[in-house]
């Protein structure tokens, strides 16, 4: 069972309460990028994954909201905010274009980082999903699904699509 509480239930310890009295067993945390490139493509710092989680505007702890539900479910992941069609920084003062040869570079490099740090907090490919993308469909969508599961097939997707985005499609 999963509900958007955008990380509530593990900052709070009546929600955590309530959400486990009511079988939910799925928890959100949004991932920001969180480092630029270099013009090559190469992350310009190790991604501190750990200071690299928010909710409602804030900066959390990604580790303490790990440890504090884990034995409770499973996490989606939501990576939209950084990589949903969107430019990437460089050093350089430019911007990498989305699945340009550099923009994919760096984000094969990030995406093997975090599948790193999230087995580091014991989480395996079957505790985590993968959530790119809000309530879409689209054809940018497919294009970071088919390079997520070519950087790693293991990884696994939440897809949330409303009607209107999939129908698009046929």
């Amino acid at each position: 069972v999963y509900t958007w509480d955008y990380g509530k239930a593990t900052m709070n310890d009546e929600w955590l309460k309530d959400f486990l009295d009511h079988k939910v067993n799925s928890w959100y945390l949004s991932v920001k990028r969180g480092v630029k490139l270099h013009p090559d493509g190469s992350l310009a710092l190790q991604p501190g994954f750990d200071k690299l989680g928010e909710i409602f505007g804030k900066s959390i702890s990604i580790s303490e909201h790990i440890q504090r539900v884990k034995p409770y479910g499973i996490f989606v992941f939501s990576v939209g905010s950084g990589f949903r069609g969107k430019e990437w920084p460089m050093t350089n003062g430019k911007n990498a274009t989305y699945m340009s040869k550099v923009w994919k570079k760096g984000f094969t490099q990030w995406v093997k980082l975090f599948v790193k740090y999230l087995k580091s907090q014991g989480l395996d490919y079957d505790r985590w999903l993968w959530y790119p993308y809000d309530e879409n469909m689209s054809n940018e969508f497919f294009e970071q699904i088919k390079l997520v599961k070519k950087i790693d097939p293991n990884i696994r997707i939440f897809v949330d699509s409303n009607t209107e985005t999939y129908f698009k499609k046929f």
